[in-house]
């Protein structure tokens, strides 16, 4: 679990560069994105109870599901994003309006 500190530091910019939108908005992104971070590092602790040992198979299984939620939690964020991209492309080509912002994807 040693990328998981790697994964956070990824996870902040793209937050931080995603909501440009309002201060507030992009304050409140990374205080939650802070907070998530926080309270798994915080509980991670408790999963490697000596009574699962030596193999430790349920803490192992727990790390993996958790990995594959936050890749899945991603996927959908960047699709959504991707939504949102494609409609303010339409709207401006409805609009006539010069191309604007656009999120990071």
């Amino acid at each position: 679990m040693a990328q998981s500190p790697v994964a956070y530091v990824v996870a902040l910019t793209w937050v931080m560069n995603t909501f440009s939108q309002s201060q507030s908005k992009r304050a409140a992104a990374i205080a939650l994105i802070n907070t998530m971070s926080s309270a798994g590092l915080i509980s991670s602790a408790y999963l490697w109870p000596s009574s699962w040992g030596p193999s430790y198979v349920n803490s192992y299984l727990i790390c993996i599901l958790t990995s594959v939620l936050s890749i899945a939690m991603c996927w959908v964020f960047k699709v959504h994003l991707s939504r949102c991209n494609e409609t303010a492309e339409a709207e401006e080509r409805v609009l006539g309006l010069p191309e604007g912002f656009r999120y990071l994807i």
